[in-house]
């Protein structure tokens, strides 16, 4: 029974210590990669031998950050010594396995009790390739290139994109596909790109969803690229001030403050002002006043880069008129020649006007003086010197009387034959008072002689006496006639010029004039709205004005119709100034039409206007008429032109281009346009004489 007891016991420890000397070796043949991708394959071999034979279980265990599985397990029957290959299957990488992998092997017995267990080193399966990505250079100019060059740790088909980041936008510069893991290519920039920091980002990817990111940060320089000239006002005046602003900007139209150059160039291209001044200021540019009148270039200059803007001077013809103690002083303040004639009316405290005409020539800040002391007796006046449209008017008292002896005889005459208007530069009442004297002479010496004849011829005298009675009688009869004859002068005097009186031409004959015409504007409008004396005393005065003028310049008023006023020059008296005295007058008239406004302000009445047309060439002039009435006259078709203008003109001086090519070197004139007038055949181009040279 003992023996039965110890046999068992020795079975047991056999057994017992037979299991427990049996070992296993694990080998891995063919190790795997230390770092896997996304769309990878884990493939490696396992070396298994047992000491002694046996029938044992394999088990391989995989465990990641997000999965852990026993994906491979086998039942082996091996020899004692033998060696098994395992070949593993194959592990396809996916996003399960993205992290730290481990592998644990273990050889178990049949009742799962482990043998033998190793571990392989972690694996690191990552989607994040390793790029190495750089540029050329770290600073660029606007439409620069830049050349990138890449490398990658794995080489596969990849999705290449480039991009271009700036603070607030993203632009795709490159997208391609590469099959190699380098790549080397050039990016332009574009010419207006922004200045500043910008970023190129190298994105690369594959079909598995593996990627890898690089950036390098780059400058892009900021370049001036062009000028913006903005000018405020494009006419101006002397003494006005030209307001412009000048932008400098950059490739993206960002301003840029930086200085500038400015320059203006004259009409004459001549360089005037040269300053600098910052880019984005409004700048100022007070003109000259004596600026010549034209084109005007401004200049913006920036290294290679220039914009122009122009403006326009504008003419300017004015005169400034002051008093100093006795003189006049007349200065022009404009910037052209200023030619003209006018009169400067002195009305004296006792309603007498005396008419100084002065001779205007000045040059662009030129003076000139007005002696009327040389013109004026003692007294206090109110002068009124015309300026255009304007009058200055003005207190003045004459403490000396300059008047040459010839004057003041003339003056006086004047004064006694009840004249209201004196014209200083006229001495014909006194060479009228010389006959007088000299008739009062020869009266003076035929009543002496005739005294001391009457002693000797008493006898002489009864024989003619009764002759004498039928003489005296002829000759009371003859200084009848003569007086009745001269009322009959000076009645029809008024309503015919004295030079139609003094033409010896009888009939119709061609001859080349002038013709002005005038026409009140809103004439109609001032009658039904004023007292029709009101209205008389404007027109009479308006008419007394125009006749003045008109015969200052060697012209006369043909006639009155309504309103308006038709002068004819070079008829019947010749005159080879008629071109411009005519014009000459009608600026007068415009001149007088503004002292006028300034009485009828004075009275509460609106002021007017007037409209004036002239037109020059061959008419019939003389007598035409029936036999019951004839009228001195002009027909023709200047005489309808003139008319036509003066109808159509809006407050100014308007002549024909017939008028303007025989005076244009004299005149300054504005284009009104090309139109086609009542009854005249062709166009006629009209011209605004703005004032003489």
């Amino acid at each position: 029974m003992k023996k039965k007891v110890y046999l068992c016991y020795f079975v047991l420890i056999f057994l017992t210590l037979s299991f427990i000397l049996v070992s296993a070796n694990i080998n891995i043949g063919k190790l795997p990669n230390e770092k896997y991708f996304l769309g990878d394959e884990i493939d490696f071999n396992v070396d298994v031998r047992l000491d002694s034979a046996q029938q044992v279980i394999f088990d391989s265990h995989l465990s990641c950050p997000n999965i852990s599985t026993s994906y491979y397990r086998v039942l082996l029957n091996l020899k004692s010594n033998e060696r098994k290959i395992i070949a593993m299957p194959s592990i396809f990488v996916d996003e399960r396995f993205l992290g730290v992998c481990r592998f644990k092997f273990t050889i178990e017995d049949l009742k799962e009790n482990i043998i033998e267990k190793t571990y392989l080193d972690p694996l690191n399966i990552t989607n994040v390739f390793l790029l190495d990505f750089s540029v050329d250079r770290e600073v660029y100019s606007p439409g620069g290139i830049v050349i990138i060059k890449l490398n990658l740790d794995y080489e596969r088909e990849y999705n290449l994109n480039i991009l271009l980041k700036d603070d607030n936008l993203t632009f795709n510069l490159i997208e391609e596909t590469i099959y190699q893991n380098f790549y080397s290519g050039s990016i332009d920039l574009e010419s207006d790109i922004s200045r500043g920091k910008k970023s190129i980002v190298v994105r690369v990817t594959d079909k598995y969803g593996n990627k890898a990111e690089g950036i390098e940060e780059i400058e892009i320089l900021q370049v001036p690229s062009f000028l913006e000239f903005n000018l405020l006002n494009e006419e101006v005046k002397p003494r006005d001030r030209l307001s412009f602003e000048a932008y400098l900007f950059d490739q993206s139209r960002e301003k840029i403050y930086s200085n500038l150059t400015f320059r203006i160039t004259n009409p004459q291209d001549k360089v005037i002002v040269s300053f600098q001044n910052y880019s984005g200021d409004s700048i100022f540019y007070d003109v000259p006043e004596y600026s010549i009148p034209g084109e005007y270039i401004v200049s913006v200059i920036f290294d290679d880069f220039e914009e122009m803007g122009k403006f326009v001077i504008l003419k300017v013809r004015e005169i400034l008129v002051t008093v100093d103690n006795e003189t006049i002083a007349v200065d022009n303040i404009g910037n052209i020649r200023y030619i003209d004639s006018i009169a400067v009316n002195a009305t004296s405290s006792d309603g007498i006007v005396y008419v100084v005409p002065y001779e205007v020539d000045l040059r662009p800040g030129e003076s000139g003086k007005i002696m009327v002391s040389d013109d004026l007796p003692l007294g206090v006046y109110t002068i009124d010197v015309p300026n255009g449209n304007d009058t200055f008017v003005f207190q003045y008292i004459n403490e000396d009387d300059n008047r040459g002896f010839i004057k003041k005889i003339s003056q006086g005459v004047s004064k006694i034959t009840g004249s209201s208007i004196i014209d200083t530069e006229s001495v014909s009442n006194f060479y009228l008072l010389g006959f007088l004297f000299v008739f009062l002479g020869f009266i003076m010496v035929f009543l002496v002689m005739r005294r001391f004849k009457g002693r000797v011829m008493g006898v002489i005298d009864d024989t003619v006496k009764v002759q004498g009675k039928k003489i005296g009688g002829l000759r009371t009869s003859l200084s009848k006639n003569k007086i009745e004859r001269n009322k009959l002068r000076e009645i029809f005097g008024r309503y015919v010029d004295s030079n139609v009186l003094k033409d010896q031409k009888v009939g119709v004959h061609k001859k080349d004039i002038s013709v002005l015409f005038t026409d009140i504007r809103g004439f109609a409008k001032l009658f039904d709205t004023k007292d029709s004396s009101e209205v008389t005393d404007v027109l009479n005065m308006y008419f007394r004005k125009s006749n003045e003028i008109v015969k200052l310049h060697s012209g006369f008023i043909n006639k009155f119709i309504g309103d308006s006023v038709m002068a004819l020059f070079n008829a019947p008296s010749d005159d080879p100034e008629h071109i411009m005295k005519s014009i000459k007058s009608g600026l007068a008239i415009k001149r007088e039409i503004g002292i006028l406004n300034v009485r009828l302000k004075k009275k509460g009445m609106k002021p007017i206007e007037v409209g004036v047309g002239i037109d020059s060439g061959f008419c019939s002039v003389g007598s035409i008429g029936s036999k019951e009435k004839l009228e001195y006259t002009a027909i023709g078709v200047p005489v309808n032109t003139a008319f036509r203008l003066q109808g159509m003109s809006d407050g100014k001086v308007l002549i024909t281009d017939r008028v303007y090519e025989k005076v244009k070197e004299k005149v300054d004139v504005e284009l009104v346009g090309k139109f086609n007038l009542k009854n005249i055949t062709v166009p006629v181009n009209v011209y605004s004489v703005v004032g003489v040279k």
